[in-house]
């Protein structure tokens, strides 16, 4: 039988397809030395929404930059783009860090890992990043949140409708600069979304980080998150609970930061070079 991530079995008979791969954006990363290849973008594309700007960049009324969490209104770029949809929105707060120093795009090719002569590479990569060249960042006070989310009407074919249940996520991510980072998985069942206990460290080099298996189905568990209200999830004030990951209709990763001094010209780097979603769909008998 397969096994699938938190599915309580009902009187109902169910029938389980076999796992397979729901759901997947990006592909996987190759070293410099090999030929590039084709991808969602030719360059570098401005996302669709980006940030309203707020504050004076005090102590008491820092620069805030938000761009509102949506899961009706795409991210993903307007034109020039040949991917799945991507939804989400992310928030930014600093005392230093200025508008024209922030870039929000999905990139051509952006590099991933400490091999300088022959770096792993990513396609498509979903950047965020503040740089101001010749400058460092000492003195600043800067904090970042936000989520990225796909939803079930651009899974794989087979999966954009019916009760799809999960049994990995996975993806590769990346973080540069002096802002350590770490990051949650959210999962959208019915009408609200859910984030999970288990967490994981942005690594500087992009190794891809995924979950899955006895520790997806036994130790994981959910709390309600609401990243339209606040997207700075306080784990808290959170009620973390074992969950049923079955219907899923939407899937994606959190991501959180804070640095207060850094010593480099880019203060954070952040990439999303690909995900994916493997479950199966249960049907009733």
């Amino acid at each position: 039988m397969v096994r699938i991530a938190g599915l309580f079995l009902a009187a109902t008979p169910l029938s389980l397809l076999a796992s397979d791969v729901v759901f997947n954006f990006g592909f996987s990363g190759w070293r410099a030395t090999v030929a590039a290849r084709d991808g969602y973008v030719s360059g570098n594309t401005p996302l669709a929404r980006t940030v309203i700007s707020s504050g004076m960049g005090t102590a008491g009324d820092p620069y805030v930059y938000l761009n509102a969490f949506s899961d009706t209104v795409p991210l993903s770029p307007a034109s020039d783009y040949t991917g799945p949809a991507f939804y989400g929105g992310y928030k930014i707060t600093s005392t230093t860090l200025t508008a024209d120093s922030l870039r929000e795009h999905v990139g051509r090719s952006t590099r991933f890992g400490d091999n300088r002569n022959s770096p792993v590479r990513y396609l498509n990569a979903i950047v965020l990043s503040a740089s101001r060249p010749g400058q460092d960042w000492r003195g600043s006070t800067v904090r970042f949140a936000g989520a990225i989310v796909f939803r079930q009407e651009d899974f794989n074919e087979g999966f954009t409708s019916g009760p799809v249940s999960i049994d990995e996520l996975k993806a590769a991510v990346s973080r540069w600069g002096g802002m350590p980072c770490s990051g949650r998985w959210i999962v959208k069942l019915g009408e609200h979304y859910y984030i999970s206990s288990t967490t994981f460290d942005y690594p500087p080099n992009g190794i891809p980080v995924s979950i899955g298996g006895r520790e997806f189905v036994g130790n994981t568990r959910w709390a309600r998150y609401d990243p339209a209200a606040d997207l700075f999830f306080d784990p808290h004030q959170a009620r973390f609970e074992p969950r049923s990951l079955k219907n899923v209709t939407a899937a994606g990763i959190y991501f959180v930061g804070a640095v207060n001094d850094a010593d480099r010209s880019t203060v954070f780097y952040w990439a999303l070079g690909e995900f994916s979603i493997s479950g199966s769909i249960a049907t009733i008998r």
